[in-house]
C-alpha cells in the first residue's frame, strides 16, 4: 500500500518529496541511463504514496487540493519530465475511477495504480478524429454479459507499458469509457512513435479487434464519456501538463541562474548583461504560475464550467510557452555548450515542444479562453 502517514499533511509530502529525490534512490539513477520507465520506478513512486495524493482517505489518499498535486508535479517534472507526466497519468486515472467506476472495481483497481503496481493509459485520440469525443470511430456494442469494442487509437500515452486502458468508444448511448486489462485478446499495441521529447514515455497506437470487457468495466453511465473526461480535463489533466511545463521551465531557469551566479559581480552587485533575458524567464515563470495556483483554486471550490475552463486554458498556454521560451533562452546563453547533451537542455526543449499539444494546443487554448468571454 502507499506510504501516506496518517495525518500526514501535503506540505510534508512535498517535503519528503524533496529528500526523496535528492537521496538519489537506485530506480531514479537507473532510470536517467534509460530510455523507458520501469516497473521498479513506478514501484519506488507508488510505496512512497506519491501516487496517492488525490485519493480520498478511503483509497488511502492524500486527497490533496489542485494546487498542492500542481506543487507536486512541478517538483518532480524539475527532475524529469516523464515522473510528472507518470503522476499526472497515475492520478488522471485514478480520478475517474473513484468518482465513476463501480465501487468493486474501484476498489480493486485504484488501490494497485496508487501503489505502482499498474501502469495506466487513457486511449481517447483517434487517427481521423483525434481527441474530439463527437468525432469517435472507435465502437462498443453489448454482448451477452461483456462489451465487444472494435476501433484504433493513435498517440497513446504509456501504452507500451499498460497493465489497464481507459478506452473511451461510442455506443448507442454516447460516447462511453471502457477499462480494459493487457493481454485481452484482440488488443494490439503498436511499435511506440520515435518522438524526441521524453524518451521514457511510450506513446503508441493501439489496435482493438473485437476486444471483449466484462459488463461492469463500463465506468460510470454508458454515454456520459464527454462529461466524464470533461471533469477531468479542467482539473487533473490540464493542470497537471501546466505544471509538467513548469518543472521543465524551473529546471531551465536553475541552470541558467547557476550559470549567472558564476559571472555575477560580487563586489559591484552587478549582473552581467549578457544575462538579462533571465529576467524575462523569470517574470514570465512566475506569472504562469500564479495563473496555475488561480485555475487549480477555481477547481477546488468547484467554479462554474465556463470558469474552469478559461483558468485551466489560461495556465497551460502560459505554462507550455514559458517552458519552450526558458529552454531556448537558457541553451542560447550558454552558447555551444548549451547544446550538448550533459547539459540537458535540448532535451528539455524536446519535451516541452512534443508535449505542447497536450489537452490542447496554443490555439485551441486562445478559442477557449475567447468562447468562454464571449459566452
Amino acid at each position: 500500500m502507499p506510504r501516506l502517514k496518517s495525518g500526514e499533511l501535503m506540505s510534508e509530502i512535498v517535503e519528503r518529496a524533496h529528500e526523496w529525490i535528492a537521496s538519489g534512490p537506485a530506480a531514479l539513477e537507473a532510470f536517467d541511463e534509460g530510455d523507458e520507465f520501469s516497473p521498479a520506478l513506478l514501484a519506488a513512486l507508488g510505496s512512497e504514496g506519491f501516487l496517492a495524493v488525490t485519493l480520498n482517505a478511503e483509497f488511502g489518499g492524500g486527497a490533496a487540493s489542485h494546487r498542492e498535486f500542481a506543487e507536486l508535479v512541478e517538483i518532480f517534472s524539475a527532475r524529469a519530465t516523464a515522473l510528472g507526466f507518470q503522476i499526472t497519468s497515475s492520478c488522471a486515472a485514478t480520478t475517474i475511477l473513484q468518482e465513476y467506476a463501480s465501487k468493486d472495481l474501484a476498489a480493486s483497481i485504484i488501490p494497485r495504480v496508487a501503489a505502482g503496481e499498474l501502469f495506466t493509459c487513457d486511449a481517447i485520440t483517434e487517427p481521423v478524429g483525434g481527441s474530439s469525443i463527437s468525432a469517435l470511430n472507435t465502437r462498443a456494442r453489448r454482448d451477452g454479459d461483456a462489451w465487444v469494442i472494435d476501433g484504433r487509437k493513435a498517440m497513446a500515452a504509456w501504452a507500451g507499458v499498460a497493465d489497464i486502458f481507459l478506452v473511451t468508444a461510442a455506443t448507442d448511448a454516447g460516447p462511453s469509457i471502457f477499462l480494459i486489462e493487457a493481454g485481452a485478446e484482440g488488443l494490439e499495441i503498436k511499435p511506440r512513435y520515435d518522438f524526441s521529447g521524453v524518451p521514457q514515455l511510450s506513446i503508441n497506437p493501439v489496435i482493438l479487434n473485437a476486444v471483449r470487457t466484462p459488463e461492469n468495466h463500463l465506468i460510470g453511465q454508458e454515454g456520459q464519456a464527454a462529461k466524464m473526461w470533461l471533469h477531468e480535463l479542467v482539473r487533473t489533466g490540464r493542470l497537471g501538463l501546466a505544471a509538467i511545463h513548469l518543472g521543465i521551465a524551473r529546471a531551465a531557469f536553475d541552470k541558467g541562474i547557476e550559470r549567472a551566479r558564476r559571472r555575477f559581480d560580487a563586489e559591484a552587485k552587478r549582473p552581467d548583461s549578457r544575462d538579462a533575458p533571465l529576467a524575462f524567464v523569470d517574470r514570465e515563470l512566475t506569472a504562469a504560475r500564479l495563473l496555475l495556483s488561480d485555475a487549480a483554486d477555481r477547481a477546488d471550490r468547484n467554479a462554474p464550467m465556463a470558469e474552469l475552463l478559461r483558468g485551466s486554458a489560461m495556465a497551460k498556454w502560459a505554462a507550455t510557452d514559458i517552458s519552450r521560451r526558458a529552454s531556448r533562452t537558457v541553451m542560447e546563453l550558454q552558447g555551444a555548450w548549451g547544446s550538448t547533451k550533459s547539459r540537458g537542455l535540448i532535451q528539455r526543449l524536446a519535451d516541452a515542444t512534443d508535449l505542447a499539444p497536450g489537452a490542447g494546443s496554443d490555439d485551441v487554448m486562445a478559442m477557449t479562453i475567447l468562447r468562454s468571454r464571449l459566452n
